[in-house]
């Protein structure tokens, strides 16, 4: 299970930023969006789909969607609100809290910002966590409850937020992470 994790996030970083992934996407989108709309609705149906754009609009929300994952593999799970961040608490606090929930669930953890602006922790399974489209702004950092190295997903997280680093603490070190 955990070469599956780590194969799936090699596989889906490699489609998001390649040439020849976003092709396959695009083929992808035509062969189970366009085409079946032609068949379902007819001609006209999918002129007005490829005319109005919506395939390529679904397609760009979908890839917004995002998870953040331990290399170590693991289950990924839908981002869980833990604790929202009082204004003034202290970095090092917030590190430590992260750090003591993973250590004590076997859980990945990550502070972030959520869509209302309000700053939180938030926990995920053993080997990731994903977050639905606008569900959060910031990705500040996360851990991994090894020493797995930053995954391919951690850095595609940092891309899709159009962000210049995030934190990652795992097995004892903290990593600083650059698209």
């Amino acid at each position: 299970m955990e070469n599956f994790h780590a194969s799936e996030s090699i596989l889906t970083s490699a489609i998001e930023t390649t040439k020849v992934g976003q092709s396959v996407s695009a083929a992808e989108n035509f062969l189970f969006l366009e085409l079946p709309a032609s068949m379902a609705g007819g001609e006209l149906l999918a002129a007005g789909w490829r005319a109005s754009g919506i395939g390529r609009i679904l397609a760009a929300q979908a890839n917004k969607a995002l998870k953040v994952a331990s290399s170590g593999g693991g289950e990924t799970l839908p981002m869980t609100i833990q604790k929202i961040i009082p204004h003034g608490t202290k970095v090092i606090d917030i590190i430590n809290d992260i750090k003591g929930l993973t250590w004590s669930t076997g859980n990945e953890h990550a502070v972030v910002r959520l869509a209302n602006g309000e700053k939180a922790i938030v926990s995920g399974g053993p080997g990731g966590i994903s977050f639905e489209m606008g569900q959060i702004k910031t990705l500040f950092g996360h851990t991994h409850p090894t020493s797995a190295p930053p995954s391919a997903a951690d850095f595609t997280a940092l891309k899709k937020l159009n962000q210049t680093k995030q934190y990652i603490f795992h097995g004892g070190e903290t990593t600083l992470i650059r698209p």
